[in-house]
C-alpha cells in the first residue's frame, strides 16, 4: 500500500490502463491524461455495442510499440473477462543518472527536471532542455525548419553523453563555440546545476597515480574499478617493401591524467544499488532492464513506492561524500544544496512513470 497520501492511488487496473497508454506513446503525458485517453477509447466502444475490448487493436498500427500495444489491450481484455492477469508492466525511471545526481546534491532544479519534485506535469528532461534552447536560439541556422520533437532528437544524445563527461560528443553536434553549444550549456546549467555540481566534485577527486579507484556502496557491494589507459604505437615491419607501418593500440591498467571515466562510474554504481535495493525490499518477483522496472500490474504501486524511498534515502545521506572518502582514502566533507529533497521525493508521483 502507498503510504504518502498526495500521491495518486492506483488500483491494477489503473496500472494496466497506464501501460495501453504508456505504450501507445503517451508516456510523457500526465497519469490523468493516459488514464482519460483510454477510458474515452472503451467508452466509445461501448456506446456502439462494441461489448469486447479488442476492437482497441486497431490502434496498434500507429502506436508507438505495436506488439507491446497489442500486448497491454490483450491484458486489459483478460483482466475484465476474468478478474485476473499475468501479464507484467513497465515503469522507467525520468533518466536515472541525472535523478541520482539531483538525489546526491539536494537539488531543487534537477529534482523538478527529473519528477523527484512535483509541479504538476510529468517532465522530460530532454524536452526541457530543447525548450529552453529554442527560446534562447529562435533564429538557429541549425534548427530551421525543424519540428521540436526534431530538435529533441538532436539534442537528447549530447544531454546524456555530456553528463558522462564527454565534451567531445556535444561539440561534434554543435560545434564549437558556437550558438547552439553555447545555448546547450546555459539549458544544462539552469535546469540541472546539481548534477553539473556532482560531476565537477567527482572530476576534482581523480587521483593521476592510481591504478584503479574502488569504494563501497550502503548494501556493502564494493565497486573497483581500474584504470585504462588506451596507448598507441606505432610498428614497422622493415621486411616489407610498401606500407611498412602499422598503427597497433591496446589497453593497460596504469595511472592516467583523463579522469572522465569516475563521475560515469560512480553514478552507475549508485544506480545498481537501486536496483538491487528495489529487488530486495519487494516481496513480489521484479525483474528489470538498467532503470525500467517490470512485475505485476498489482504490485507496481508498491515498486514505485519503494523507488521514491529508496532516493529519498540518499537524498538524506552523505553518500557522496562516503564514496569520495573511500576514494581518497581521506575524509570529505561535502556542503549540499540547502532544500529539503528528501520528503519531496516521497511526494513524487513521477519518478518512475
Amino acid at each position: 500500500m502507498n503510504t504518502h497520501t498526495d500521491i495518486t492511488e492506483f488500483t491494477g487496473l489503473d496500472i494496466l490502463k497506464i501501460d495501453i497508454a504508456n505504450t501507445y506513446g503517451l508516456d510523457k503525458e500526465t497519469y490523468s491524461t493516459r488514464l482519460e485517453w483510454v477510458d474515452t477509447k472503451l467508452e466509445w466502444f461501448k456506446q456502439h455495442k462494441l461489448e469486447e475490448h479488442l476492437p482497441l487493436y486497431a490502434l496498434h498500427t500507429i502506436a508507438a510499440e505495436p506488439l507491446l500495444f497489442k500486448k497491454a489491450v490483450i491484458a486489459y481484455d483478460q483482466a475484465m473477462s476474468t478478474g485476473t492477469t499475468n501479464h507484467n508492466v513497465f515503469m522507467d525511471a525520468t533518466a536515472s543518472g541525472l535523478q541520482i545526481m539531483s538525489a546526491l546534491s539536494n537539488c531543487k532544479a534537477t529534482g523538478i527536471a527529473t519528477n523527484l519534485v512535483n509541479n504538476g506535469v510529468r517532465n522530460d528532461p530532454y524536452t526541457l532542455v530543447t525548450d529552453r534552447m529554442l527560446e534562447l536560439l529562435p533564429n538557429s541556422d541549425m534548427f530551421e525548419g525543424l519540428s521540436k520533437s526534431e530538435v529533441r532528437a538532436i539534442v537528447k544524445k549530447p544531454i546524456m553523453t555530456y553528463f558522462y563527461n564527454s565534451t567531445a560528443n556535444p561539440i561534434s553536434i554543435f560545434g564549437e563555440d558556437t550558438p547552439e553549444y553555447e545555448a546547450f550549456l546555459q539549458a544544462l546549467n539552469e535546469l540541472f546545476p546539481g548534477a553539473i555540481a556532482v560531476m565537477n566534485i567527482i572530476n576534482s577527486k581523480w587521483n593521476s597515480q592510481a591504478t584503479y579507484h574502488s569504494w563501497t556502496l550502503p548494501d556493502g557491494h564494493v565497486s573497483h574499478v581500474k584504470v585504462i589507459n588506451k596507448v598507441v604505437t606505432t610498428i614497422q615491419v622493415d621486411e616489407l617493401e610498401c606500407q611498412n607501418t602499422f598503427k597497433y593500440s591496446c589497453n593497460f591498467n596504469q595511472p592516467s591524467t583523463k579522469s572522465t571515466s569516475l563521475a560515469p562510474n560512480i553514478i552507475h554504481s549508485i544506480d545498481a544499488y537501486i536496483v538491487r535495493e528495489v529487488v530486495r525490499r519487494c516481496d513480489f518477483q521484479v525483474a528489470h532492464i538498467h532503470d525500467a522496472f517490470t512485475c505485476h500490474p498489482n504490485n507496481m504501486p508498491t515498486l514505485m513506492d519503494q523507488y521514491r524511498i529508496i532516493l529519498s534515502e540518499i537524498a538524506n545521506s552523505n553518500l557522496l561524500a562516503d564514496i569520495l572518502s573511500d576514494i581518497t582514502g581521506s575524509s570529505v566533507q561535502l556542503e549540499k544544496y540547502n532544500y529539503d529533497l528528501s520528503s519531496e521525493i516521497l511526494k513524487s508521483q513521477y519518478a518512475l512513470c
